[in-house]
């Protein structure tokens, strides 16, 4: 399995780097921020389809005890995915530090300081919490303390990521000025379901699913599963919530905004 760990050291910085390249060559009056947005949206884009497909693979292929059955990519992708966060992490802080230069109207970071990580920190906090919440407390438990348990209910979680393509489009089409087309606005549907299904309403689905295994009602599964599993849930699912929250926001107000537009009184 360590095969997927160097695999992942490698595949994700060079599909940034190879992205770089050629976004700098095709679009020259691109800013490197742009670049670097572009290119991260690919690459996330590319993790969440390998993330969602071994998902959909594990769960369909466990599904008839959830708690026993086993897949073996649920290791290889997990060993595959530890180098994803911390180049996502990398990746963040780089365009931090290209936008705090821009903004500065200085060509480069000359050095590293507190007050610029503790900035970046500031600003990413929660992705960079999500990121290493689920680095050093879902995989290790995933991949070690679980005892080989449970790997239907690990695939219901890499399913999380179906959502992730369409967010990164989204950002895509802004980058290009089709925020106003009717791709962005379906995308942007597609978006919400996704992340409704697949990131918050899969939480009582995998309890749903292992109290029909072992005969228990939903409501009390968690009092029959460790306390750890519970506390690990709710680690995931809060900033789940928070964010569908922030999406919900900025769909009503595209509605609003497209509605207005649309009104008589808006071309008086």
């Amino acid at each position: 399995m360590l095969y997927f760990l160097f695999l992942g050291c490698a595949l994700f910085p060079c599909f940034f780097f190879g992205c770089s390249v050629w976004l700098r060559r095709s679009f020259p009056r691109w800013s490197e921020t742009d670049v670097i947005v572009i290119s991260k949206r690919f690459v996330s884009a590319t993790h969440a389809i390998i993330a969602t497909a071994s998902g959909a693979v594990v769960t369909a292929s466990c599904k008839k005890d959830v708690m026993m059955e086993r897949h073996w990519l649920v290791p290889a992708y997990l060993f595959l995915a530890i180098p994803y966060m911390v180049y996502d992490i990398c990746v963040m802080y780089y365009y931090h530090c290209c936008k705090e230069c821009q903004e500065q109207g200085t060509p480069k970071l000359k050095r590293h300081t507190f007050s610029m990580i503790w900035s970046f920190f500031k600003s990413e906090r929660l992705m960079v919490l999500h990121h290493l919440i689920v680095a050093i407390i879902f995989f290790p438990t995933a991949l070690f303390l679980r005892r080989g348990l449970g790997d239907f209910l690990v695939g219901c979680l890499l399913m999380m990521e179906m959502s992730t393509p369409f967010l990164s489009l989204g950002k895509i089409l802004i980058q290009f000025h089709l925020q106003n087309t009717l791709l962005y606005k379906a995308n942007g549907i597609l978006l919400l379901l996704t992340f409704f299904f697949c990131r918050i309403a899969v939480f009582p689905y995998m309890y749903w699913a292992y109290g029909s295994q072992h005969s228990i009602p939903i409501y009390r599964v968690p009092f029959n599963i460790p306390v750890f599993c519970n506390l690990g849930n709710i680690l995931l699912l809060l900033p789940q919530l928070h964010w569908f929250y922030l999406l919900c926001r900025k769909a009503k107000c595209l509605f609003y905004k497209s509605r207005s537009e649309k009104s008589p009184s808006a071309t008086v």
